[in-house]
């Protein structure tokens, strides 16, 4: 709903102060949306560069900023790909490449960035990079609303955590409160009822 791929049964949308909830995915990616998907969406036989140049060079097109080329090699390096920017997508692992999908959003220049099941297909050594390189977008001033059943990785990066069941609110709060609350310890977390 946010992204636009899906109309709300109610209530609207907005980016900062402007109203986007009829406008399409693509007015609201040149407000400064970016999202990543669950199934990874990736351009499969270009290269890992050419994959974050794309949105790169259409945030230039559209707003103008920085050479597509810098921001390119910014967003790799940040992400540790700069070493295997000539390479394939299809040749890499799951875990890189959803750090080129992470790469490509970033290369979008997002004011919000939305992240759908980020952590799957990850190990453990690439979901703490992953979640490091999560708290330094945040701690550099980028909104960043993150879907994941992986509860250690919601936990270590969010500051505020929304559960839902089924579609309903579960819980909402920081993460302490949220792992509190027993009905998401049932729910989610393995808590056996007395």
């Amino acid at each position: 709903v946010i992204s636009g791929l899906q109309r709300p049964d109610h209530g609207t949308v907005h980016l900062g102060d402007v109203d986007v909830t009829a406008s399409p995915p693509h007015r609201r990616a040149r407000l400064g949306l970016a999202r990543t998907f669950q199934r990874l969406e990736l351009f499969s036989l270009l290269s890992v560069r050419a994959n974050v140049r794309v949105a790169a060079h259409l945030a230039h097109r559209h707003r103008g900023g920085a050479d597509p080329d810098r921001v390119t090699d910014a967003a790799l390096d940040r992400v540790g790909l700069m070493g295997r920017r000539n390479d394939r997508v299809d040749e890499l692992p799951t875990g890189q490449a959803r750090l080129v999908e992470l790469a490509r959003a970033m290369a979008a220049q997002p004011s919000v960035l939305l992240l759908d099941e980020p952590a799957s297909g990850q190990d453990d050594q690439e979901t703490k990079a992953f979640a490091r390189l999560l708290t330094e977008f945040a701690r550099d001033g980028l909104t960043v609303l993150l879907v994941e059943h992986d509860v250690h990785l919601v936990m270590s990066v969010c500051s505020q955590v929304y559960v839902l069941d089924f579609g309903q609110m579960l819980a909402e709060g920081t993460p302490e409160v949220v792992r509190a609350n027993e009905s998401v310890q049932h729910a989610y977390l393995g808590a056996v009822p007395s």
